[in-house]
C-alpha cells in the first residue's frame, strides 16, 4: 500500500538538500531522485550535493495528490473494495443524522456488497442523490448491514 506524503512537511522557502528533504517527507532519497528523474520536479545538480526549492517540491506533491482524486458522479458512492465510484444497491441508502443537520449516508455496493459511507449535510442530500431512495433513522440499517 502506497504511502501518503504530508506536502506540508516541506517548507516552501528553504532549500533542501535530497537527503534532509526525504528525511523530513519519510521517504527514501532514491525516491526523490526518481521524481526528479521525471522532469516533473526541477533540482539543483550544478553542485554537490544536490539541492531542489522546498516551493517546487510541495507544488509536486500536491499536484501528485490532486491527480489521484476521484469525482463522484451524482447517485454514487465511492466503494472502498472496488475502488471507483458505485450505485448503490437497490438504490437505497440510509441517512442516520448527526450534529447540526449533518449525517451519514450508508448504501451497499451493487458490484462487490461492501458497506459504503458517505457525509452529508440532510438538506443538500437531494440534489446529491436525486434517484436514490433514502431512509432515516437506524430502522432500515438493518437492510443495508445484513445482506438477505
Amino acid at each position: 500500500m502506497a504511502k501518503r506524503i504530508n506536502p506540508r512537511r516541506i517548507k516552501i522557502h528553504r532549500p533542501y538538500e535530497i537527503a534532509d528533504a526525504a528525511r523530513r517527507l519519510g521517504v527514501h532519497k532514491n525516491t526523490i531522485r526518481n521524481w526528479a528523474r521525471t522532469g516533473e520536479l526541477p533540482i539543483f545538480t550544478d553542485r554537490r550535493p544536490h539541492i531542489v526549492r522546498g516551493a517546487d517540491l510541495r507544488a509536486y506533491l500536491e499536484k501528485r495528490q490532486a491527480h489521484a482524486k476521484t469525482k463522484c458522479p451524482p447517485n454514487h458512492f465511492y466503494c472502498f473494495r472496488c475502488r471507483a465510484p458505485r450505485t448503490p444497491e437497490g438504490m437505497i441508502a440510509n441517512f442516520t443524522p448527526r450534529a447540526h443537520g449533518a449525517g451519514n449516508l450508508g448504501a451497499r455496493c451493487a458490484c462487490c456488497g461492501a458497506i459504503m459511507h458517505q457525509r452529508c449535510n440532510e438538506q443538500r442530500h437531494p440534489e446529491r442523490f436525486p434517484n436514490v431512495k433514502i431512509t432515516a433513522g437506524n430502522a432500515a440499517k438493518s437492510s443495508i448491514d445484513h445482506k438477505d
